[in-house]
Order: structure tokens, then C-alpha cells, then sequence
């Protein structure tokens, strides 16, 4: 067995048994070794926005239209998720990438995913699930990794593994590292929902909060675990620390306080004068 995997195993989860991580890691092994032609066709993203800036977009209540044309108008690369496809008819915004590995969201959405054209990324056990068309999606391979006090799973390798961060924006995050940006900037990521698991772990309920953008979009596909995912950003955040990569919350509000606050209109400012300069 290669010392990645022994490495892996070391890495047991505390809501895990010992066979059941073993178990885990052997089975991440064998569908890397077996799918490993249709993984590594993901070197064809590695780097190739290098040093660049992107938003990766969340479905949360905060989110706007305006918001979204600005980033297709000032050429920005986006990154989105689950149901975004539902706000297409109001926006001539469109994502680049697009991310989705909730089951439950899945299922229930499976007759959309054909009309979206643009580039798809699932993880290899939803994709061998419902037999999908290789053609239509990028696969990886999401490792299960929770510990007590923080995570150490923040894997950037799409040819590898991507660490399980219990949100989906915890993949495009990885895959936007992975593509190589430099400045990620996180927008409708409100960090809040009507109920859920919190922070401290308990289970809170509050009826005033909306829980997306969409109005008939009322309740969670599966209940929001906000302590798994604050874990989840608190690696990000210390693994772009670490390798000179600025994680911002362009997010209008939101709770979401791990990474460092950015007004999103100085971004797009920012941007329309670089590409005025570009024009004269």
C-alpha cells in the first residue's frame, strides 16, 4: 500500500470506527486506480487561471441579479452550485464551472442538468450512481475527512482527492485553488438558515430566515450542519494562508466570519477600470 494511503489512514475521523475508515480509504484507493484515465483528464484545469481572480457563488438570500451581471459584464471567472440554473431566465450571467454532490439535490433536479453547457464537476461516487454520461461531467474523488478541533482536507488536486467539507462551495473552493486563483472571492454565501446544526453544535430554529435566494426555494435539501462547515472554511482559510492565496466574503452580510470582509463593489470597480485601461 503507497504511503499516500498510509498517510490517509492516519487521518481518521472522529465519527468514524477503525474499520470503517479503513474501509473508506481502501475504496478511494480502488476507484482512483480504476477511474484514474478519467480523473487525471482533470490536469487539463491545473493552473489555468494562474494568479488570477474569481467569485465563487453561493445561493444564499443576499444574492442579486445585479450582482451576477456585473461578474459576467466585468469577464470575471464564477464558479456556482445546486439550483443557481433557476435564476437563468432573469440574468444573461452564466457560471463557468458548476459544482453539485448533494444526492438528495441531485435527484431532485437530474432532468435539468442536461441543458446546462457549460463545465461540470461531480463527485465519481454520484456520478457511477446514476450512471452518467462521461462526457457530460468532470469526476473526483471526495475523501470523508472530520476531526475534533479542525480539518486537514483542504486536497486542491483534482487528479487526487478533494477533501469533504459538508458544502459543495467546499469543493469549488478546492477546484478554484486547483485552477490556479490567486483571489477568491465568495459572494451569496450567507452562512445562515432557518435550522440547522450551529457552530456550537445544537440544533437552532428560526423561521424569520430566508434560506435562499430563490423565494419558492423554502427548505434545505438535507439539514445544514453549520459546525461541519465552518470546520471545513476554518482549513481553507489556514490552507490559503499558507500559500499566499486571499480567500474574501464579498457576501452583502451573511454570518459567514472566517475569511477576511471585502466590499464587492470595489472589486468590480477594480475591475472596470483595469479593463478601461486595457481599452485605451
Amino acid at each position: 500500500m503507497s504511503r499516500e494511503y498510509i498517510n490517509e489512514f492516519k487521518k481518521l475521523s472522529r465519527f468514524a470506527t477503525m474499520k470503517q475508515s479503513i474501509k473508506i480509504m481502501l475504496v478511494n484507493a480502488f476507484l482512483k486506480m480504476k477511474y484514474r484515465k478519467k480523473i487525471k483528464e482533470n490536469n487539463v484545469f491545473r493552473n489555468r487561471y494562474k494568479g488570477d481572480t474569481c467569485f465563487v457563488i453561493g445561493n444564499g438570500p443576499s444574492l442579486t441579479i445585479d450582482d451576477l451581471n456585473k461578474i459576467e459584464d466585468l469577464q470575471f471567472v464564477s464558479f456556482a452550485s445546486n439550483k443557481i440554473f433557476k435564476v437563468f431566465n432573469d440574468t444573461h450571467w452564466r457560471p463557468d464551472y458548476y459544482a453539485v454532490c448533494d444526492p438528495v439535490v441531485f435527484l431532485r433536479n437530474k432532468h435539468e442538468f442536461k441543458n446546462l453547457t457549460f463545465e461540470k464537476f461531480i463527485p465519481l461516487d454520484l456520478f457511477l450512481s446514476n450512471n452518467l454520461d462521461s462526457n457530460d461531467w468532470h469526476v473526483f474523488i471526495r475523501q470523508y475527512q472530520v476531526y475534533p478541533d479542525r480539518f486537514r482536507a483542504f486536497q486542491p488536486d483534482l487528479t487526487k482527492f478533494l477533501g469533504e467539507g459538508w458544502t459543495v462551495t467546499y469543493f469549488l473552493l478546492q477546484i478554484a485553488v486547483f485552477m490556479g486563483f490567486k483571489r477568491i472571492c465568495l459572494l451569496g454565501c450567507d452562512f445562515n438558515y432557518s435550522y440547522g446544526i450551529g457552530i456550537d453544535g445544537k440544533f437552532f430554529n428560526d423561521s424569520t430566515v430566508n434560506n435562499y435566494f430563490i423565494k419558492e426555494d423554502t427548505t434545505p435539501a438535507t439539514t445544514p450542519n453549520l459546525q461541519y462547515n465552518y470546520l471545513a472554511y476554518k482549513e481553507a482559510r489556514r490552507f490559503a494562508d499558507a500559500n499566499d492565496i486571499k480567500i474574501y466574503n464579498a457576501t452583502r452580510g451573511g454570518k459567514l466570519e472566517v475569511f477576511e470582509r471585502i466590499d464587492v463593489d470595489k472589486i468590480f470597480l477594480e475591475r472596470q477600470n483595469m479593463l478601461n485601461n486595457n481599452n485605451k
